[in-house]
């Protein structure tokens, strides 16, 4: 009788593993997940980094400001790994808030420009925080925290510029289409 409970509890208890393990996801699964959420977040931000860069090129070409100079834009090189697109990520970002700054610079000190759009342009040099043109470290979470701040000053100066926008001509898309 004694084996036999023995011979039970030990399958009993083998069954309970075999279950676990079959329910319970390992660890290469979790990080599969984490890692395909991780790209998607990444891809998602990439995007929106792009659209911020196409933004400034339509407010500047509004306003007919210059085009930026080149500061060694990583833009061509196509990164190999998750850390590597990361950290070009964060460099990409640095390089749209620079080119913001360098944009409003310009239009705060042209007297031509419509009044709202110059008063916006000056304040964008005080608004914008200093650490949105410092690199950050290459992680999601600190990435996706610069992109909102980011987001919020370019789409400022954006909504000013295509306040003064001309308006298109029958059958042409709007200046302002982006959006």
């Amino acid at each position: 009788m004694r084996i036999a409970l023995i011979a039970m509890s030990c399958f009993a208890l083998s069954g309970c593993a075999i279950f676990e393990d079959v329910m319970a996801p390992d660890g290469d699964a979790q990080t599969k997940v984490a890692s395909a959420a991780d790209a998607q977040s990444l891809m998602e931000l990439s995007i929106s980094n792009g659209r911020y860069s196409v933004m400034l090129g339509q407010a500047r070409e509004i306003l007919r400001l210059p085009e930026p100079k080149a500061a060694g834009n990583d833009a061509g090189v196509s990164a190999t790994d998750d850390a590597q697109e990361r950290a070009q990520l964060a460099k990409s970002q640095v390089l749209v808030a620079n080119e913001l700054l360098a944009d409003t610079a310009r239009a705060c000190q042209r007297r031509k420009l419509a009044k709202g759009v110059r008063a916006v342009a000056c304040a964008q040099q005080k608004k914008v925080p200093a650490d949105i043109r410092m690199p950050v470290a290459p992680e999601i979470a600190a990435l996706s925290a610069r992109n909102d701040a980011l987001g919020d000053v370019v789409m400022t100066w954006w909504d000013a510029v295509c306040a003064t926008a001309p308006k298109p001509k029958a059958g042409e898309p709007s200046a302002c289409s982006i959006e």
